[in-house]
């Protein structure tokens, strides 16, 4: 494949190169380590020589103390001045052994170095020792033996021992120089040549490399640059040769791949076009559609109006009627008056309530619900409720019954129009069940408030009709069957209160076993709802 190919002749340069960079950083490693061996040598060396030309000044001043010569004297005042300078070239040999020790890694060689290092001192505290003595042989005035004694000392220990010693030092340093000399000149012959035959290697391969990729790369790159041309003069049905199984394949594969999904795009287009007249045929029946339930619902509006109508007028006619009898023929009696005042009072009183109901409902749609939110002991509400629709319960022999599942439930609201929910969904549930049967109250604890559902056994809502009894002016084909009377304006009045509330209110219904509203309220803030 190309690119492996290319990482191939790429890796090999580049090992190449680093082959070169590590022979030339090893090269310059061996090259500073004889470098410094052979400065170390050197050093050595010339602290040799400065041993030895140190040495006879030494001698010179302790043999002229010893036999000074006649009509002079010598105090030997240099003495120590020139031991301290012989000691300190000594240190300083020492110490550029040590660093050859520590350089070439205590080899045996550097070892011998120690050794006749420490016999040249041996040799030459005996010599001093001698010397001393000499002295202290002509201080006592017997100057003959201490002639006697440098005689010796100058012939034995200095002529044949300590200069023996300082020859070998020096030799034996002086090839350590040449050797040291000669590895680096071997290392810097092998350092030019190995450069020479890497960078030669380097230039051949790397020029033929090139050349091959470059034939490979045209002849490809032509075939691509026909294939885009032929692509944007919009023949999608070009199609590239496919050889081999390098990159420019795959190329070659995937432009043939994107010139077949063009030409499915292009088929696709065309097919949308028809779709979309087909839908334009469409959404233009569904608005025909849409039209024709904008006319049911301006048929439905105009149903409630006529309605809402026939229920202000009921009202309004009794409250004319009495009105009228009250007033037309000869005076009537107190109660006969009374009578139709309370008829009055009561039908006023229903009418008002329609007018709370649909404008409580308006106001809700507005989001401006007027709601005096103070705590309210709900149970303690529920039993109330409970006892005033037990009056109508009771005329189809119905019974209520409330239980709680919760010893203390306070709720935050207004506690006229909670008690208006729960007597609207109790005035539904003994409408819509059958006689003798029981209607069950119960309430319980929520996440941050309190539940309660309403069960009755009636005759139920159709599943379809669940989503729309929330809804105004609806009324279920069961509840019409049960009751012509009503508006469907309980359950909408109702939902709008707990709503308003900040509640939930949900219902479960299966024809004729009965059916389930559940109210949630929030909790009065401050009181803990316990179970």
């Amino acid at each position: 494949m190309f690119r492996t190919r290319l990482l191939l002749v790429g890796s090999l340069l580049i090992g190449l190169m680093v082959a070169m960079g590590g022979m030339s950083q090893w090269a310059a490693d061996q090259f500073h380590y004889h470098l410094v061996r052979g400065q170390l040598a050197h050093g050595v060396r010339a602290e040799y020589l400065r041993l030895s030309a140190q040495m006879y000044p030494l001698f010179t001043q302790m043999i002229d103390v010893a036999t000074p010569p006649a009509g002079s004297s010598s105090d030997g005042a240099k003495i120590p001045r020139l031991r301290h300078e012989l000691e300190a070239t000594l240190d300083r040999i020492g110490a550029l052994i040590a660093q050859e020790v520590a350089l070439t890694g205590n080899r045996e060689e550097e070892q011998a170095e120690l050794h006749l290092l420490a016999r040249i001192e041996r040799q030459l505290q005996s010599i001093l020792s001698a010397m001393e003595s000499a002295i202290e042989l002509a201080a006592s005035g017997r100057t003959s033996e201490a002639k006697s004694k440098i005689a010796e000392i100058m012939e034995g220990h200095i002529n044949q021992g300590f200069r023996h010693l300082i020859d070998e030092a020096l030799d034996e340093e002086n090839r350590e120089v040449a050797s040291t000399d000669k590895k680096s000149a071997t290392v810097l012959r092998q350092l030019h040549y190995a450069t020479g035959v890497s960078l030669t290697v380097a230039i051949v391969l790397g020029f033929g490399a090139l050349l091959l990729l470059r034939r490979r790369l045209s002849a490809r790159l032509n075939g691509l640059m026909l294939g885009t041309q032929a692509l944007a003069g919009g023949d999608l049905s070009y199609r590239m040769a496919v050889a081999g199984r390098d990159e420019f394949a795959g190329i070659a594969g995937h432009f043939n791949q994107m010139a077949e999904e063009l030409q499915q795009h292009r088929r696709r287009a065309e097919e949308n076009q028809d779709s979309l007249e087909r839908r334009v045929a469409e959404r233009t029946e569904q608005l025909h559609s849409a039209n024709e339930a904008l006319g049911r619902a301006d048929h439905v509006r105009r149903q409630f109006f006529a309605d809402i109508s026939h229920e202000l007028r009921t009202p309004l006619t009794v409250i004319r009627g009495e009105s009228q009898f009250a007033l037309r023929g000869a005076d009537k009696g107190p109660d006969v008056y009374k009578d139709a005042l309370q008829r009055v009072l009561d039908q006023s009183e229903q009418l008002r309530r329609l007018v709370d109901d649909l404008l409580f409902i308006a106001r809700t749609d507005g989001g401006a619900p007027r709601i005096e939110r103070t705590a309210v002991a709900l149970h303690r509400l529920l039993r109330e409720v409970c006892l005033d629709a037990q009056t109508l319960a009771s005329h189809n022999a119905i019974s209520i019954e409330l239980s709680a599942d919760v010893s203390e439930a306070v709720v935050s609201g207004d506690q006229g129009r909670l008690r208006q929910v729960f007597l609207i969904l109790l005035e539904n549930a003994v409408r819509y069940s059958h006689p003798g049967s029981q209607i069950r109250v119960r309430t319980g604890p929520a996440p941050q408030g309190v539940v309660v559902a309403v069960h009755d056994t009636g005759v139920g809502i159709p599943p379809e009709e669940l989503d729309l009894v929330f809804e105004r002016f609806y009324r279920g084909s069961n509840a019409g069957g049960a009751h012509a009377d009503g508006l469907g304006l309980g359950l909408p009045v109702a939902k709008a209160i707990v709503e308003a509330h900040g509640g939930a209110i949900a219902v479960q219904s299966r024809v004729d076993e009965g059916t389930v509203i559940t109210v949630t309220l929030p909790a009065f803030p401050r009181v803990r709802v316990a179970a």
